[in-house]
């Protein structure tokens, strides 16, 4: 096997992330008071997991030579966060390595076998192994998922002779025997055989579970019931739960880890936990994982990952009874390897830094930075943390704050009014807390207490329901008007100041966000939004996402439909598609233009590049005069007819090599291509066309095929995988892949409204607005969607190259087929249920809307008519410049994930309840080349970057390489440019807070606990301390030089 290179992965991290890499392998690795476990706490968004990565690849290379072979263990809380990091943690070439991704520890009996075209666990030099612990060390006394026990029957085949009363015991809750049985007939799955023979040893041993298996298919299971009763199920649950912990204990046993990655651990603290009389099940096992011994007998090396390693004193009644102190004191014990001498030394320090600030909050500060610099001598053992508040010009961490003005309107005291008389209707509590976050809590409080008090008053007293609802009847939604395409009113403050600055401003106008640096000016529906970035929304709530998404998104699109669809109902069906290849009754096509949006001319591409016009000359003139001088030397009739067949052949004049990739094309004669049914006969008309027939050029072409060069979908991706490395064949493959995405965009009903209405309100003289493919150009062109792809596929291209032996060609095709899957969302929908009295019989009528959510969405995974839209879809599709533009959460989406590089506008709907929580969220959006650094940057360096840019050449690469080695000279902070960027964009924390409520204060308090966070490090009693130094009216400035700094 080769040896990978390792300096190649160190050579791509910051000095500041090197150095902790450093620092962690050695207090790991080569410390002689090393206690193999170290926390690496880096603030927010600096990028831990590529610490990690450094450090597995530190790991792989120490133990090359020594071990025969090299297991990494991941653990991290959710499969969201590991499909988002894996691909940056893979180190080595793919011959070197084998994977896992198993959300649960016993699934790596078959994810770890060997099987055609992947390594197994013990052929392997490098084994990446992950898995959630929520679903893999904590059993319980459940059946877990029928993957699980379809593994389980295969294991306990050869030990249990009764086969027709172990599948009957085995399917636990599966209701239908036929598909149970099938499965298990059918799924042709691998096993581990070290796994399998261990799993069965230890079955073989443990006599007692074997014969209770025995026992209880003899006595209930030996043939099939319909339902078996409580006594058969409970004994059952708790057998598969034993199987199920046994096979989770017989795959930690064959891993052999050399190093375990705990990311963001502070979700499964109680797994850490040590104490005999304290720790339970759960812990017994991953202690079994984490007590593993390497050769030299010395426990594994454990990384913890966290911004957040302990959680301050906070004002949420659900978590106010946790003992913070101690909590930061396990975290330390577990650490120090349970070395009770060095915690009471840390315990000492602690308490004597404690005192000194305590001492300082009465005006003597002469102990402080020394007992300051005994902590930190101490945890820097142990663990490490990067900050970035010091990089920044202000020590402001590049956040603003704009005042956010909510106003109480009527319509807002009718909602309260409305929802208090129909919660006391139905028995439920005072709506207060609801009511300030959002509107219409009838219509979307699905899964409250509330919803189902509703439905048992709507069965046993109607009359009650029916009163408040004709008593309230304006505050309530009509299911009518929503259909008819009504406005809703957003009857609350905070929603009506997102509607006001989002869709008054006119963004609902827009399908993609406008370019960070444009080649040329926006204009149309993107003149005058310059600068606007994505909202990210997070609420206590779970009522909230749902209400924002629906609202928000309802009135985008009927702003965007106007007046051309009659209906909310079945838009496909009042508006058909209008990018349509067809033919007449005879046979006839005349719609050849089309092809125009899906055909990559790279010669118009190449050589009408945009980026190539000399400085101080206007970009979409130089283009046009490239065309031009491309036509120039083409023939061209001087007499005769007009011939329009010039505007869809001109291409093949242009680019000879376009024929060839269509005669490809038209030997695929794939099924996925557009109109499938003429698309073939389309090509051939292209292909038969003889070229030296064309007549005389039509008037305008040049223009056209101006927009063509600067605004087709199919010309703008090839341009900018002319930079990609891959032959022109691969080019022109994947443009037309993405731009089929770009087609099937502009078909949807209220796009295609939205660009008739935007003919009808700015029309173009110079064009046939009737023609719709030249509207959808035009539209290109207005949005910059040049700049904005290459944008994107800066970005993209990053994500996608983790692998050193990948090839320019994959690395492409990944990041297209991540582009094809965010240019058309998947679609989504909020459940929204409605009740009204009929006028004739007084009974109360229901109905459900499902709205559609596609300008606003919420984090989660959403079930709709066309599938389950998972948390790493909706994620993908946010941290794209197309929509969704606002994303509404809960504390769901709070930790461990990236939202950063199309938005910087966070907004706390309600107020977290702590300041960790304030960080964390804060976080999401303000990471490595964030939305608001790239600007930054490009009002920095982009005028400098474009001066010496060349075809082929990533412009933001080269700009951030300017504002690199302009930090560099001027010695800025590590964290300059990527992470902080001088200017004056900032990640903006919008706090909508109603007038006069306790979330004044409650804000205040919090922002003053922020400041002091870092002081009272790892205090007990923390609340007392804060409010001492609150009081003591310390300047923040001097708070902050007191702050713990374990930076290494």
């Amino acid at each position: 096997m080769n040896r990978s290179d390792i300096e190649a992965v160190l050579a791509s991290l910051k000095p500041f992330q090197r150095r902790t890499v450093d620092h962690a392998f050695d207090r790991l690795f080569l410390a002689k008071d090393s206690t193999s476990r170290f926390l690496v706490a880096d603030e927010v968004g600096l990028g831990k997991t590529l610490v990690a990565r450094g450090l597995i690849a530190r790991t792989i290379e120490h133990l090359w030579d020594t071990a025969k072979r090299i297991d990494i263990v991941y653990i991290c809380s959710n499969g969201s966060i590991a499909r988002a990091n894996l691909p940056k943690l893979h180190v080595g070439a793919t011959s070197n390595r084998s994977f896992a991704l198993a959300t649960r520890l016993t699934m790596l009996a078959t994810e770890l076998a060997p099987r055609a075209g992947r390594l197994g666990l013990a052929a392997s030099k490098v084994n990446f192994v992950s898995f959630t612990p929520g679903t893999s060390f904590d059993m319980g006394k459940a059946t877990g998922q029928s993957e699980e026990r379809v593994v389980l029957f295969r294991l306990l085949e050869p030990v249990v002779k009764a086969r027709t009363g172990l599948m009957n015991l085995l399917q636990a809750g599966i209701s239908n025997r036929d598909n149970w049985r099938w499965r298990l007939k059918n799924s042709d799955i691998a096993l581990d055989p070290s796994i399998a023979t261990n799993f069965r040893t230890a079955l073989n041993a443990d006599t007692a579970l074997l014969t209770s298996i025995n026992d209880l298919i003899e006595q209930w299971y030996h043939y099939h019931r319909d339902r078996w009763p409580l006594e058969a199920r409970q004994p059952r649950n708790y057998v598969i739960s034993q199987l199920r912990q046994m096979l989770a204990k017989v795959c930690v046993l064959a891993l052999e880890p050399d190093l375990v990655i705990l990311d963001e651990f502070q979700r499964f603290k109680n797994l850490l936990e040590t104490r005999e009389d304290v720790r339970d099940e759960a812990a017994i096992l991953a202690q079994t994982l984490f007590g593993a011994q390497t050769p030299e007998g010395q426990p594994v090396r454990t990384l913890l990952l966290s911004a957040t390693p302990y959680k301050l004193y906070t004002a949420d009644a659900e978590i106010q009874d946790e003992d913070h102190y101690e909590d930061f004191l396990a975290t330390s014990r577990f650490l120090m390897g349970n070395d009770e001498e060095r915690v009471t030394d840390l315990q000492r320090c602690l308490s004597e830094f404690g005192l000194a600030l305590k001492q300082a909050a009465s005006g003597n500060t002469v102990a402080v930075v020394p007992a300051k610099k005994a902590v930190e001598n101490v945890l820097r053992s142990i663990m490490a943390r990067t900050e970035r508040i010091s990089a920044s010009e202000d020590r402001d961490a590049m956040v603003e704050e704009p005042c956010v003005k909510i106003t109480v309107k009527g319509a807002d005291v009718k909602q309260y009014m409305a929802a208090d008389a129909l919660f006391k209707a139905v028995g439920d509590r005072d709506p207060m807390v609801f009511w300030k976050s959002a509107p219409y809590l009838m219509h979307f409080m699905r899964g409250y207490t509330v919803h189902t008090r509703i439905q048992e008053t709507l069965e046993q007293s109607p009359e009650r329901l029916a009163k408040v609802l004709r008593e309230h009847a304006a505050a309530f939604l009509e299911a009518d008007k929503v259909t008819a395409w009504q406005a809703i009113d957003p009857a609350n403050g905070k929603l009506r100041e997102m509607v006001e600055d989002l869709l008054d401003g006119g963004l609902w106008r827009l399908l993609w966000m406008p370019p960070t640096f444009p080649y040329w000016p926006l204009a149309g529906p993107f003149a005058g939004q310059e600068g606007k970035t994505k909202a990210l929304v997070f609420s206590s709530w779970n009522v909230v996402p749902d209400v924002v998404s629906a609202i928000l998104s309802y009135e985008a699109e009927r702003r965007m439909v106007g007046s051309h669809l009659a209906s909310y109902s079945d838009p496909a069906e009042q508006q058909g598609p209008l990018l349509r290849l067809t033919a007449s009754a005879s046979g006839a096509r005349s719609r050849h233009r089309l092809l125009l949006l899906l055909l990559p001319c790279l010669s118009l591409a190449d050589q009408a590049h945009p980026l190539t016009a000399p400085a101080g000359i206007n970009r979409r003139d130089w283009v046009r005069s490239r065309v031009e001088s491309m036509l120039a030397i083409q023939p061209n009739a001087t007499t005769g007819d007009v011939d329009e067949r010039w505007e869809w052949a001109a291409p093949m004049l242009l680019d000879p090599g376009l024929r060839s990739f269509i005669e490809e094309l038209r030997a695929e004669n794939s099924p996925d291509r557009p109109n499938p049914e003429q698309f073939p006969s389309y090509l051939d008309d292209l292909l038969h066309l003889d070229l030296t027939t064309l007549g005389r050029r039509p008037e305008g072409l040049v223009d056209l095929l101006a927009d063509l060069a600067l605004a087709s979908p199919a010309v703008v991706v090839a341009r900018t995988l002319a930079g990609a490395g891959v032959d022109d064949d691969v080019r022109r493959r994947l443009s037309l892949r993405l731009g089929e995405s770009f087609w099937r965009m502009f078909n949807r009903p209220a796009v295609i409204s939205l660009l008739l209405q935007l003919a009808q309100d700015a029309p173009d003289p110079t064009h046939n607005e009737g023609v719709y493919w030249r509207l959808v150009l035009r539209y290109c062109r207005d949005g910059n969607l040049q700049a904005v792809v290459d944008e994107v596929w800066h970005l993209e291209r990053e994500q996608h190259t983790w692998a050193v032996d990948q090839t320019a060609e994959t690395t492409a095709e990944k990041v297209i087929a991540q582009l094809i899957k965010v240019v058309e969302p998947t679609p989504s929908r909020v459940h929204t249920s409605f009740w009204s009295v009929d006028a004739d019989t007084g009974n109360i009528l229901s109905t459900e809307i499902r709205v559609r959510t596609d300008f606003a969405l919420r984090f989660g995974d959403v079930r709709t008519e066309e599938g389950k839209v998972t948390q790493d879809t909706v994620r993908a599709e946010f941290n794209s410049p197309f929509r969704p533009f606002v994303l509404a959460s809960t504390s769901v989406g709070q930790e461990g994930l990236d939202f950063h590089p199309w938005c910087h506008r966070l907004v706390h709907w309600n107020l977290p309840g702590n300041p960790v929580d304030l960080e964390q969220r804060e976080g999401r959006v303000h990471r490595y080349k964030g939305h608001a650094v790239r600007k930054n940057v490009a009002l920095s360096h982009a005028t400098e970057a474009l001066a010496v840019w060349k075809p082929g050449e990533d412009l933001w690469q080269i700009a951030f390489q300017f504002a690199n080695d302009k930090a560099r000279a001027t010695g800025e902070s590590d964290l300059v440019p990527n992470w902080i960027a001088p200017g004056s964009v900032r990640v903006q924390r919008h706090v909508p807070m109603l007038p006069y409520t306790q979330e004044v204060e409650a804000f205040k308090r919090l922002k003053r606990q922020l400041a002091a966070y870092c002081v009272v490090f790892g205090q007990p009693r923390q609340e007392e301390l804060i409010t001492l130094l609150d009081q003591a009216q310390l300047d923040v400035t001097q708070l902050r030089e007191w702050a713990v700094d374990l930076s290494p």
